[in-house]
């Protein structure tokens, strides 16, 4: 018995061991990511910027001399670089949410609503928007800052893709266990919805469901960057949603007091 005992224990402590190391290579090899795309990001900006000025010097300096064709292929050289200024910023600040240390506190998440609310609030008014609050509201230990852009993003979100008259998104929360242990939040939109075969792919980086002129644009990082940071609060984040209907994005946050990870 007692040599299966010390085999057992073997076994637990070798498992764990494997169980760490893998942890520090990932943890490794998400901060090597990181960088890289930190570093890409930023060197690739300034050739780029560079391009985009020759472009438009040479639409403003040459405008008698050029041909329409000439002058369209350079106006388009100064879209496409700002398109892709855009991407490469969106990668930049996708890589930086892993180096960011989030500073949990105790707050009123209804208080960090309304806070956003108040800044989008002129946007709102110019578009038509309109805003509903209700549910039951918890006192909860997060990123005040994270959790803020978690609720502006999802609510931008269901204003960009949107072509209903008068556009209407509500925030909500509600209880997902009795104890009050968790918490769901959601932001619902009458907007054009998606298609259930599109509900996990929505939150990969860059990606987009419509063409790149449609809905204002736009590099498609929005999402992922959401999931990223209610992954940072050992949250879950999921939607439902039905075409020419609108979607509703659920979300949780489960941090614990000396909780911290960076994904």
């Amino acid at each position: 018995d007692s040599e299966i005992s010390t085999a057992y224990e073997f076994r637990n402590v070798l498992i764990a061991k494997l169980l760490s190391d893998s942890v520090h290579a990932l943890e490794s090899s998400n901060l090597e990511l990181d960088s890289f795309a930190q570093m890409v990001s930023h060197d690739l900006r300034e050739p780029l910027r560079g391009i985009r000025i020759y472009a438009q010097h040479s639409i403003e300096d040459d405008r008698g001399s050029l041909t329409p064709g000439t002058s369209a292929r350079l106006s388009g050289i100064v879209d496409l670089s700002n398109d892709l200024d855009g991407l490469l910023m969106s990668l930049y600040n996708f890589s930086k949410l892993g180096r960011v240390e989030l500073s949990f506190e105790t707050v009123p998440v209804l208080d960090i609503v309304k806070q956003i609310l108040n800044r989008l609030r002129p946007s709102l008014q110019e578009q038509s928007v309109d805003m509903f609050i209700i549910g039951e509201w918890p006192v909860l230990l997060c990123d005040t800052v994270r959790t803020g852009e978690i609720f502006q993003n999802l609510i931008l979100n269901g204003i960009k893709y949107n072509d209903s008259t008068r556009k209407a998104i509500t925030i909500s929360c509600s209880k997902l266990q009795a104890d009050g242990s968790i918490f769901r939040f959601s932001v619902t939109d009458n907007g054009i919805g998606i298609d259930e075969l599109h509900f996990q792919e929505i939150f990969q980086l860059f990606k987009r469901l419509h063409a790149r002129d449609e809905y204002k644009g736009g590099t498609g990082s929005g999402l992922s960057m959401t999931r990223r940071l209610v992954e940072q609060h050992r949250g879950k984040i999921w939607l439902e949603s039905k075409e020419n209907i609108g979607s509703s994005f659920h979300f949780t946050l489960q941090p614990t007091e000396n909780w911290q990870l960076n994904l």
